[in-house]
């Protein structure tokens, strides 16, 4: 991640079977516990991937309500 201010990435591709996100971040923010937490995923401390069998519109809600308890962390 190279745009500065930014510490938190994520991407959500809409497949037919299911959604897929890719997470990643600069410094602290550990994306891997993010992942496995809340999508089913995970992988490294700084990147990471998850997935959501719901569908577009209630995953990127679901992802949404998820981020005020990480601001904290995201500052």
């Amino acid at each position: 991640m190279t745009i500065k201010g930014i510490r938190f990435g994520a991407i959500c591709v809409d497949r037919t079977e299911e959604r897929k996100w890719s997470f990643r971040s600069k410094g602290s923010f550990d994306v891997n516990s993010f992942a496995r937490q809340h999508f089913e995923g995970g992988g490294h401390f700084n990147a990471s991937g998850g997935r959501s069998s719901k569908g577009l519109e209630q995953t990127i809600l679901d992802f949404k309500a998820i981020l005020p308890a990480y601001q904290l962390q995201l500052q």
